[in-house]
């Protein structure tokens, strides 16, 4: 079995950290084989893993809470009204009411 500390050319770490044995770092790729291997340790990790095979990345491994918010902002940005929000927000022309408005009807 391989050591997962060890940088090889199968395994490209950018920056990182030695998590659960595993030396991870925010973007992390691993061959499928690796992956496969240590798939307990990359899931408690809650780590974006990119997974590759045959030197191309094929699958991410990507942690519930991160998908969450990916997906949630992918909603957000689907909405034609929440961009014009943001969008009025950033230029400065957005408004804002007190909590006590809601109330008001």
């Amino acid at each position: 079995m391989p050591d997962p500390t060890r940088q090889s050319t199968r395994t490209r770490q950018l920056t990182g950290a030695l998590v659960h044995g595993i030396y991870l770092s925010m973007k992390t790729t691993m061959t499928l084989s690796d992956a496969q291997v240590h798939l307990g340790r990359l899931v408690r990790s809650q780590r974006t893993v990119a997974i590759s095979r045959r030197g191309r990345t094929e699958a991410f491994l990507v942690p519930r809470r991160r998908m969450e918010m990916i997906l949630e902002t992918m909603e957000l940005l689907a909405n034609p009204k929440a961009v014009a929000a943001v969008r009025r927000d950033r230029s400065g022309k957005g408004k804002y009411l007190p909590l006590s408005a809601l109330d008001e009807d």
